[in-house]
């Protein structure tokens, strides 16, 4: 008895100090499976006087499993990106619209402040959380402290230290209960050599939020797809109540070149097909502006006809 008793004196300090002390603090990066973040993202990659690329979009990170151990969690996530790419080589200029996905994992230490990291470092994601940092760079759920439900973040550090000349800085911004609100980072090669990235929140919400509400909790235009596209692309946009919406096409001059929509809608998600040839039969490649007016909401997005 003796024994058991000296037991449970151990453990229980133990149990408190990994699982229990993050009940106490602020939760800036919540976990659960079937959690999806949507965020606009830019993507900038220069090689300087040899060639570039911008790739402008949107991306789509769902938690689809979890693997729990003693010491830590393992989130599985799968990436999904739909984004327009702009190349830039020797004088040349090529656009295209790029879908892609892809998978990996975070791994959420349960000592102290849930420290939070991806096995392999990936610059090009929301989440370079290294593994190696040092202490004061390191990524954590948990914080003690928090300035009305937000934090911002900065990490400095070398990914590679054979690799000198590589330094990766990244800048956060973080809300309670929420996650990831904004993200800016710079990785600097060697010399001619940079990469910097941006992801902005656009929404978050689960797959039980999706099943019980189906309508929409903010307003949002997206990108026309495909873009560039030829000879006809979609348009969709949601909104979250109901209200007088125009949706309108606009040439690079400003000149009003079709109505697509101008009427009352209510609360919901919405797509529309616009082809050019409709209101001019032999089309040339050309850039067009489209705006959405939902009561006070107003949102533009430029999309490209190439031939």
């Amino acid at each position: 008895m003796k024994k058991l008793v000296l037991f449970f004196l151990f453990w229980i300090p133990i149990y408190n100090s990994i699982y229990c002390q993050s009940e106490s603090l602020h939760d800036v990066f919540p976990l659960e499976v079937g959690k999806q973040y949507y965020y606009d993202f830019n993507l900038n990659y220069v090689y300087i006087g040899f060639s570039s690329r911008r790739d402008t979009g949107l991306v789509n990170y769902q938690i689809i499993d979890k693997s729990e151990f003693v010491d830590s969690t393992i989130w599985q996530f799968k990436q999904k990106r739909g984004f327009t790419r702009y190349a830039y080589s020797y004088g040349q200029t090529t656009i295209s619209w790029i879908e892609d996905s892809s998978y990996f994992e975070v791994v959420e230490k349960h000592q102290g402040l849930h420290e939070l990291y991806t096995p392999v470092f990936d610059g090009y994601s929301l989440f370079p959380f290294f593994k190696n940092a040092p202490d004061s760079d390191k990524f954590y759920r948990y914080i003690d402290t928090i300035n009305n439900g937000r934090i911002s973040f900065s990490s400095f550090f070398k990914p590679d230290p054979v690799m000198i000349y590589f330094t990766y800085n990244v800048n956060y911004s973080l809300a309670q209960d929420t996650g990831i609100v904004t993200s800016k980072a710079r990785l600097q090669g060697e010399i001619v050599f940079y990469y910097t990235t941006a992801f902005y929140l656009r929404q978050v919400f689960t797959d039980i939020d999706s099943e019980i509400n189906h309508t929409p909790k903010g307003f949002y235009l997206s990108q026309n797809y495909p873009n560039p596209f030829n000879p006809s692309t979609k348009i969709s946009w949601q909104t979250p109540i109901g209200s007088w919406q125009t949706l309108k096409v606009y040439d690079v001059l400003g000149n009003e070149v079709a109505t697509l929509v101008n009427e009352y809608r209510p609360a919901g998600s919405y797509e529309i097909e616009f082809n050019p040839s409709s209101i001019n039969h032999h089309p040339s490649s050309s850039v067009y502006f489209y705006r959405l007016q939902a009561g006070d909401y107003a949102e533009t997005k430029k999309m490209i006809l190439l031939k």
